[in-house]
């Protein structure tokens, strides 16, 4: 129940901020008389000023939800242990990203991520596995700001390709008790994965001062899929 709670008040938030910045886009493109002039203007040389050559970008992030060993769970408490819950406590994903423009259009990033997650089960919660993952994304952006002109608001999608790399550990003295009990040991005490997936993104930004913005994306990079951050102009 906690895990949906907060769920949901995430989905609120990104929502409120979905809202805040189309009521503030809109109030701001109605005010512009330049909007027709804009428009008119051949596409390579139009620009909101909402993205550029020139404009480095630096954004922090949290991602929910956590993906980390996704369908992992072990058990409720009491003395039977149940495989295939979700039942855990986590950190993250927190996403650090950095892209540098090549176009006033068209940007590169790297996105490194990262993620823990805790697993407590058994009777009386003796035992807890723990988990930890880390990534990186390689991204190709297109910006939208010779299509939206709203100097504030920043609208993108992006896509390219994803490291994984993610180790889960058996708690010892869980891993020691059923070598004991059944007289064989349990899989392995350490598992790891590394994959390499396609990834995409859509996301949007508001600057509420010239150089700091609000951000929102959505979409599939490492361990997560919605993240809330926010983004400094380098």
């Amino acid at each position: 129940m906690k895990r949906k709670n907060t769920l949901k008040t995430m989905l609120q938030v990104a929502l409120l901020f979905c809202l805040t910045i189309s009521f503030n886009a809109n109030a701001q493109s109605a005010s512009r008389v330049g909007n027709k002039e804009f428009y008119k203007t051949p596409y390579n040389a139009r620009n909101s000023g909402s993205y550029g050559k020139g404009q480095h970008l630096l954004s922090l992030g949290y991602g929910v939800p956590n993906f980390l060993y996704s369908g992992y769970g072990v058990g409720v408490k009491g003395s039977s242990l149940v495989y295939g819950g979700d039942r855990h406590i986590g950190i993250g994903p927190l996403m650090l990203k950095y892209e540098f423009p090549i176009r006033d259009e068209v940007g590169l990033g790297i996105i490194l991520q990262g993620a823990v997650k805790s697993w407590k089960y058994g009777n009386g919660n003796a035992y807890r596995d723990h988990a930890w993952g880390t990534g990186a994304a390689f991204m190709g952006y297109y910006h939208f700001n010779k299509l939206i002109n709203v100097e504030k608001l920043d609208v993108y999608a992006g896509v390219g390709i994803n490291f994984t790399y993610q180790q889960i550990t058996t708690d010892p003295a869980y891993y020691s008790y059923y070598n004991s009990y059944y007289g064989y040991y349990y899989g392995n005490n350490d598992q790891s994965d590394f994959n390499v997936r396609p990834c995409g993104v859509v996301g949007a930004r508001y600057y509420v001062a010239p150089k700091f913005a609000f951000s929102l994306e959505a979409g599939y990079t490492t361990f997560s899929s919605l993240n809330l951050g926010i983004t400094f102009r380098l």
